[in-house]
Order: C-alpha cells, then structure tokens, then sequence
C-alpha cells in the first residue's frame, strides 16, 4: 500500500543516490541476507590466497640471484661450488645479475597497465605466470650468461606485469570488513617466498632450486583458474551475467537475488565513470536496464523482470535513469589519457603519489635493496660462526620488511 506518509517516510530520490554512490565506493552496497560470516569470508580468502601465490612467486624471485650470486661469486676463503657447466661469476657479472631485474621491472610496470583493462585481472594474473616459468626453466638449464641475464630480465618483467592486476582484484573482490585482512596476507607471502628460495638455497644446488620453484608458477595458474573474474570488470565489458556469477561465488556461493543490489549499483557506478570519461551514456543505460531484469539487446541480462525482488527493482531503475543526468563529455581521440593526466595533476591524486615516491626514494638509499643479492658473501666477511647461507635463511623475515618488500 503506497501513500502519503509512506512516501514521506522515504528518503529523497537525491539522497538514495548518494548512499547508493557512497556504497559502491566503499564496496558494501548489499542486499541483506542470512548468509553466515564464515561461508561469505571463506571465498574471499580462497580467492585472495590464489592471488597471493604470485606474491609467493615475487618473494622467490626476488630471493634467487641471492642464492645464485653465493654459489657462483667466489673468494680465496670461500671457493666457488662446483657448477655441471662451469659457469662462474666475477665482481662485475654479479653486480648485472643482481640489479638487472630491478632494472627491468619499471618496463613490466608499464606493460601492465597498457594491457590489465583489456585483458582483465584473472586473465593478467594467469599471463604473468608465462614468463616467469619461462625464467626458472632458463635459470635451471643456463649454459651461459646471456641465459642468466635473459632468466632475470623475464622475471623483472613479470614482476613488473602482475603488480597492478594483484592489487587491483583484491580491491574490486572484498569487502571492506576483510579488505585489510586480505591487504596484509601480501607481505606475509612475500616473506614465505623468500625463505622457501633462502631454505633451498641453504640445502640444495642453485639449479636443482630453480628446478623446484618451476612448480610455483604451475600450481598458480591452477589457482588462479579455479577463481572468478573481478566482478567491476565484467560490468565494465557488459558481461554482466559473468558478473552475477562472479559476486554469487564471492559473496558465499548465494543465490542470485542475494547480490542484485550489488549488481545493481557496480552497474550505476560504471555508467557514471564510463559518462565522466567521455563513454557512450546509451551502452551504460542498456547494462543498467538489463541489471534491473530488463535485459539488454544481446539478451546478457542479469536476470529476467519476476526474478528481481521488488526491492530491488527501484534501485536497478536508479541505476538505469542516472547515467541520463550524468555529464557526458565528447572526447577527442586519446581524450581519456588526458582526462588521466589532468586527474593525476589534482592536489587529491598528487598529494599522495608523491608521499609514495618519497618514501620508495628514501628506503632505496639505504641500500638495502643493493645488498641482498650479496648477502651471504657480506656475511661471509664478518667472519661469524654461523654459516652464512644458514644466517641469510634466519635474517630472511627482518630484510624482508626494512627492504620494504613485505
């Protein structure tokens, strides 16, 4: 029964929309729901720790030319190990060895983002795993320097690709009760990758290493299959039953009507951004009216108009309407880089992206970052009683963290 005082009682249409709109920026616009804690955690964490074996992958190799550079590098005191193909390192070829993967990673950085909405996040964080086994595989068979150089260029640039499509799908998958959780299980990841590589390095030949870390890159792949798709891309692409599934299976494995007021407002977040970037406001209009049990003109609708609970239905037309009101903006060709530059000049974006700049500035100078391909040779000069490999696996974690990298 509608009426005078129930419409008073509602909020106002303007007022909806902005909750809406702060929901989805903070990722927790929900349709309530009896779903227990731990059955909506769980997925969330599954897919967090397939992600995380690539921090795992970063951490190992990140570790190696450690290993490599103690096994190679000799000294009068400390003979070099015995290696099946000769191969040896003096001052200079280890210095190359140990910077070349720092080198390379900007340009994999780079990569990433020219390549991470096309191809969307699983599907980038299953292609980052590409040249990586390729590098362990060169580092295991090496014959010569150009293979050892050419192993750690691949893995700079692998590690260059997979930074943005980690820290962009743990963002778009969780919400926001467990988004710090998930954040934090990064560095703990890292930290194990650099004991497992420092652990067999201590026990066992560089190659026969980099032959059991081949298994990293595989057994991620097999992970990373197993999990859905961000959510926030799929709206983007108008793929927006993929999208339904995907927040069913991250949200609990629920029924559809569970997550249609997330679909819902991802859809109304979209258009709006696809509006403010100069996008056609008509395709965001057609993924929203399809969200809200309409379906679009290639029949890719959510869901059909008597499955949508009735509470959901105004948000969906919300969602629909908006991108109407929306400002749209006629953008040349490279527009859209543009429009990037002009929000990275904004004192909001600048502010921070400095403070980060600074802060990676001043840990690099301590050197630290320099050091850890030499560790065990460096160990090796203080004359300890500990072996030095033995004293690399203890100090691993501390490193780790004053390096910055967990």
């Amino acid at each position: 029964m509608t009426g005078p005082a129930s419409n008073a009682a509602s909020p106002p249409r303007e007022k909806q929309e902005h909750l809406t709109e702060a929901a989805v920026a903070n990722g927790c616009c929900r349709d309530p729901g009896a779903v227990d804690p731990f059955r909506e955690a769980l997925p969330q964490v599954l897919a967090s720790c397939a992600k995380n074996m690539l921090l795992l992958d970063i951490g190992m190799t990140l570790a190696f030319p450690t290993v490599v550079i103690a096994a190679l590098l000799g000294s009068k005191e400390h003979p070099r190990e015995p290696d099946e193909f000769g191969l040896t390192f003096d001052e200079w070829q280890a210095s190359w060895f140990g910077s070349l993967m720092l080198i390379c990673q900007p340009f994999g950085s780079v990569l990433s983002g020219l390549l991470l909405e096309p191809l969307g996040r699983k599907r980038a964080m299953l292609l980052v795993n590409a040249p990586h086994l390729l590098s362990w595989l060169l580092l295991s068979t090496a014959r010569s320097h150009a293979a050892l150089f050419a192993a750690a260029a691949l893995m700079g640039l692998g590690m260059g690709f997979m930074e943005a499509p980690i820290i962009t799908y743990v963002g778009e998958i969780s919400t926001p009760k467990l988004r710090g959780a998930l954040t934090s299980m990064a560095g703990i990841s890292v930290m194990l990758g650099f004991f497992i590589e420092y652990l067999l390095g201590t026990l066992v030949t560089w190659r026969t290493a980099a032959w059991g870390s081949v298994a990293v890159p595989l057994l991620t792949v097999l992970a990373i299959s197993q999990v859905p798709e961000s959510p926030m891309w799929l709206v983007s692409k108008g793929r927006l039953r993929d999208a339904e599934r995907a927040l069913r299976w991250l949200r609990g494995w629920v029924p559809a009507s569970a997550v249609q007021t997330e679909l819902a407002a991802l859809v109304r977040y979209n258009a709006e951004m696809t509006a403010m970037s100069g996008g056609k406001a008509l395709r965001a209009a057609e993924q929203a009216s399809a969200a809200a049990g309409g379906g679009g003109p290639n029949g890719n609708g959510v869901c059909n108009g008597g499955f949508v609970a009735d509470d959901v239905k105004p948000r969906a037309e919300q969602a629909a309407a908006q991108p109407e009101r929306a400002p749209t903006v006629d953008v040349a060709p490279g527009g859209r880089y543009l429009d990037g530059v002009r929000a990275l000049r904004k004192r909001e974006t600048l502010w921070p992206l400095m403070l980060v700049i600074a802060f990676f500035v001043i840990h690099h100078w301590t050197g630290l970052s320099g050091l850890r391909p030499f560790m065990v040779p460096v160990f090796r000069q203080f004359g300890l009683p500990v072996d030095a490999h033995w004293l690399t696996v203890s100090v691993s974690r501390p490193l780790c963290a004053l390096s910055g990298e967990a």
